[in-house]
């Protein structure tokens, strides 16, 4: 994966919510900015730690998977 994104770098700052953040790409073109290359570390982000610290392939695409549908039953919920 490194070779596809940068990580981003808080420099002595270490903060639960900073644990292994990548790099969002510039991206001017609307096109651009609906590929998978400038979405996908937006979305890296905003995932918990416990699920981007689990090393089993199969036991974090089924918590990536679950958290996703709770947070789409929470906005749904709130009426979004």
């Amino acid at each position: 994966m490194n070779e596809i994104y940068d990580i981003a770098h808080q420099g002595n700052i270490s903060t639960r919510q900073s644990y292994c953040k990548l790099k969002q790409p510039l991206r001017r073109t609307n096109s651009g900015q609906k590929s998978l290359s400038y979405l996908g570390p937006g979305e890296w982000n905003k995932l918990p730690n416990s699920i981007k610290q689990i090393a089993n392939v199969n036991t974090f695409k089924h918590k990536v998977k679950e958290h996703f549908f709770n947070q789409m039953e929470i906005k749904d919920s709130l009426g979004y």
